[in-house]
């Protein structure tokens, strides 16, 4: 991905490919307003939802996926 340019909506915080919380993040601000998408450097097949519909799939009880990581919203 090389260094941050200014025009990722996300980045790596470092410390090589460590899947959770402290290590990924994506820019609220990026992100307002969408529940899913994709990211073209990752392909079609990797979706990517808000913490807020998430949330919502947990309270519902839904079931049949599993998070592959989790990344902060800041």
């Amino acid at each position: 991905m090389g260094a941050p340019t200014g025009t990722h909506l996300w980045t790596y915080a470092g410390g090589g490919l460590n899947r959770s919380r402290d290590h990924l993040a994506v820019q609220a601000k990026e992100i307002a307003g969408m529940a899913a998408w994709t990211d073209f450097r990752f392909g079609d097949f990797r979706v990517f939802i808000s913490e807020a519909l998430h949330e919502a799939m947990r309270a519902a009880g839904v079931s049949g996926y599993e998070a592959e990581s989790e990344w902060a919203e800041t």
